[in-house]
């Protein structure tokens, strides 16, 4: 089903155009202005001509920069659009397609269990278990993978959990206030998805 916890924190924070956390700006990225539009490229100083060069740069850059976060702009709005419509439903299915080699793939492009990190986030399974001290060690180790610390022991990542609970209990009473504390994720949403469950456990 839809994880409503993190759907919510996502539409706010599209709604507020931040551009963090893996979401892309709502709006293309302004172009800077011809900086000589009223004279003629020979009467041009070399000064002059210096600072068109850099302005090309610029204007090149930007151009390339709408042109990428418009096909994720859009993907963007149809995920959280996607889990919009289905978060009022108690469970969803995904249709999977089995390849010759027996690979199994969901059939939905964009919002599905092995889309990217807004999907995984915004996804929760709707038979919930209950933890015992086995999984919730689990549930930490996944908690630090999904922050980036997933290349030292086991243990080390199940200790930076626990040195950083009150920081974990705070993001999910405030997400959006403690913006800082979890943005910077390597998978920001699975990982405030984790704290969220961790927090609920505790």
């Amino acid at each position: 089903k839809i994880n409503k916890n993190v759907l919510e924190v996502v539409k706010e924070l599209w709604n507020k155009d931040l551009g963090i956390a893996g979401l892309p700006k709502r709006e293309d990225r302004e172009i800077p202005s011809y900086p000589y539009p009223d004279m003629e490229k020979e009467n041009l100083t070399q000064e002059q001509k210096e600072e068109i060069k850099q302005w090309k740069y610029r204007a090149t850059f930007c151009h390339r920069e709408n042109v990428k976060s418009r096909s994720l702009r859009l993907s963007t709005i149809q995920i959280i659009n996607t889990a919009d419509n289905f978060s009022n439903y108690d469970e969803i299915y995904f249709p999977h397609n089995v390849d010759f080699r027996g690979r199994v793939y969901p059939i939905p492009v964009l919002l599905q269990p092995q889309g990217n990190d807004l999907s995984k986030g915004l996804l929760i399974f709707a038979e919930g278990k209950k933890l015992d001290e086995n999984s919730v060690k689990w549930l930490k180790i996944h908690c630090a993978n999904t922050y980036g610390n997933d290349k030292v022991s086991f243990d080390e990542r199940i200790n930076w959990v626990n040195e950083n609970i009150e920081k974990i209990k705070n993001i999910v009473l405030d997400p959006i206030n403690n913006l800082n504390d979890w943005i910077q994720a390597d998978k920001p949403f699975q990982f405030l998805a984790s704290c969220i469950e961790l927090k609920g456990y505790l």
